[in-house]
């Protein structure tokens, strides 16, 4: 399966609109954080426990643009990552399903704390003196839900050593494109802002060419001449 030129571009657009949002996005989060914000990805109690309601548009803020990154770079990895399924269909469909559920498990990770929780500590904090709401009580049951999400991005790791692999086999494009994979699990388990070192190249990359090995042709035969009677 040839990736298209569709493909390829929609991926590099998606990866350049993804490193925009990420190197707008980082100063605001790195010089406007408010001082004692529990990092990201911290678990919903530890969020109720130190997390101020004054600070919730700040947390929904970045959690918001966050996961947006990681919507836009599952389009890129579907780009950049097709071209393995010529160089090994099995190990290519594998990439690209480790790879895209790494990303929306991540997405969809940060997205939870968009939704989930401003509603746990609106009600933390809106108790004062009156008993805790029942709904409190099932917060660490609600987190498994959260816990799944993020043990999908540990699959960024599976995809990042066939994307390497497979894109050092291929010989397409710089050899350093294949290493940077594993910056985007980095990303998704750990530390988010690393998105910025894979999808900074790969958005141009992807623009400028179809990675995907050409298929080669073979070279039309001259025609024979007709032996004259």
């Amino acid at each position: 399966m040839a990736m298209g030129d569709g493909v390829s571009r929609w991926g590099g657009w998606c990866g350049v609109g993804a490193s925009l949002l990420l190197l707008v996005s980082l100063p605001v989060l790195v010089l406007l954080r408010p001082e004692g914000l529990p990092p990201i990805y911290t678990p919903l109690p530890e969020v109720v426990e130190g997390l101020h309601p004054r600070h919730l548009p700040f947390w929904i803020g970045e959690h918001l643009a966050l996961g947006a990154v990681f919507l836009l770079l599952t389009v890129t990895l579907w780009g950049a990552t097709s071209p393995l399924v010529e160089w090994n269909r099995p190990l290519g469909w594998i990439a690209l399903l480790t790879g895209s559920l790494a990303l929306m498990g991540a997405s969809l990770a940060l997205l939870w704390h968009v939704v989930v929780d401003p509603l746990f500590v609106l009600l933390a904090g809106g108790q004062g003196g009156a008993s805790p709401h029942p709904l409190l009580g099932v917060g660490a049951l609600v987190e498994r839900g959260h816990t799944f999400l993020r043990l999908l991005g540990s699959l960024s790791l599976v995809w990042a050593f066939l994307f390497t692999v497979g894109h050092l086999a291929l010989r397409r494009g710089p050899a350093w494109w294949g290493w940077l994979g594993w910056a985007l699990a980095a990303a998704v388990t750990v530390f988010p802002p690393a998105a910025l070192v894979w999808s900074l190249p790969t958005g141009p990359i992807l623009l400028g060419k179809n990675p995907s090995p050409s298929t080669p042709t073979t070279p039309r035969r001259p025609a024979r001449s007709r032996a004259r009677p």
